[in-house]
């Protein structure tokens, strides 16, 4: 009995590189992943796509997998040639090696030296396009961003860092902070989003960067709130000649004796899109939307953003804003919480 052949074997080699391309750049950056390994059992089939489109194996997922995943990263190492990379960097160890939530808490300097030193060279930094950071522990983060201290990332275009502790017991010890990262050069940065973590625990080149997102929620307040508010006005300060694109969500600032400090008027000259609001209502985050409200001059600003705020903080944050926005807005978006609507 004669086989019938599919009909997706008739399609063309060139409709699906697109297809696949086009699939790997719309969805989660971890579906290129998943793109890559379909195509790896279809390669038969379609090998001219399997192999020889570097763009469909560029997104790489680092973790401490099996050695068919170490495998598979090889392979996607190889195949995407000299293109630039997308790395994703898993760590989902909570805590240290052998050790209680006690021990930890009791007896930090003792479990930091269980962990192995980071080899940075893993990360292909000389290749690597897109940063993407996740840990489970505070310690195996910090562990990881001081090994980044002196890394060149001359291709870098774009970092995000999620410290993701949740109850996490480690996350209540002050850890030293890794300081400086990437003194060696990251001169394409332009994309930094760092969540849980601030900009002063692991100081990234800021000098071009456009989209700034400092990103905190409810279960992160204990662990991220590290700054001070002259601290954020140095950051700020410091991206401000390039910045175009800025999210606070959360409140970062520490608000013990916060309000007490006259915050100075910045000026961003550049910015078009600013994002604001939290899932949290307090009365150090009202102070702190209405703070920031106050000081920052936003002469370009098109597009406004306020989420996730109950009536009182929004209140506050429009009345420190009244007068302040120019001809220039364009787009203004509001979103109450849904009991307060």
């Amino acid at each position: 009995m004669a086989t019938t052949a599919s009909p997706v074997s008739k399609v063309s080699t060139e409709i699906f590189s697109v297809f696949f391309r086009e699939r790997a750049l719309d969805c989660h950056w971890l579906a290129q992943t998943d793109t890559s390994r379909t195509l790896s059992h279809v390669c038969r089939q379609w090998r001219y796509i399997a192999i020889d489109d570097p763009l469909l194996w560029n997104a790489i997922h680092l973790g401490t997998g099996t050695e068919g995943e170490v495998l598979f990263e090889k392979l996607c190492f190889e195949r995407s040639k000299q293109t630039g990379l997308d790395i994703f960097y898993s760590d989902n160890r909570e805590d240290y090696p052998h050790s209680t939530r006690q021990d930890i808490i009791y007896n930090r300097s003792g479990f930091r030296d269980l962990l192995e030193p980071f080899d940075p060279t893993i990360l292909h930094l000389s290749r690597c396009r897109q940063l993407r950071l996740y840990f489970m522990s505070r310690a195996c983060a910090f562990a990881v961003l001081s090994a980044l201290k002196t890394a060149s990332a001359p291709r870098l275009t774009h970092i995000e860092i999620v410290v993701d502790c949740g109850s996490n017991a480690s996350h209540r010890i002050h850890w030293p902070r890794p300081g400086d990262i990437f003194t060696g050069g990251a001169s394409l940065l332009t994309f930094v989003d760092l969540r849980a973590i601030s900009p002063l625990q692991c100081h990234i080149p800021l000098q071009r960067v456009t989209t700034l997102v400092l990103n905190t929620q409810q279960t992160y307040n204990e662990q991220c709130a590290d700054l001070n508010s002259s601290e954020l006005v140095k950051i700020l300060r410091e991206v401000a000649p390039t910045l175009q694109h800025l999210k606070l969500k959360g409140n970062p600032v520490l608000q013990q004796g916060d309000h007490l400090i006259q915050w100075p008027e910045l000026e961003l000259p550049a910015l078009l899109k600013f994002v604001f609001g939290a899932t949290l209502d307090d009365e150090g985050l009202r102070r702190y939307l209405g703070s920031v409200c106050k000081f920052l001059v936003m002469p370009s600003l098109e597009d406004l953003n306020i989420f996730h705020l109950d009536h009182l903080p929004v209140g506050e944050a429009w009345a420190a804003l009244n007068g302040k926005l120019g001809a220039r807005i364009k787009y203004l978006a509001l979103h109450l919480e849904l009991d307060d609507v």
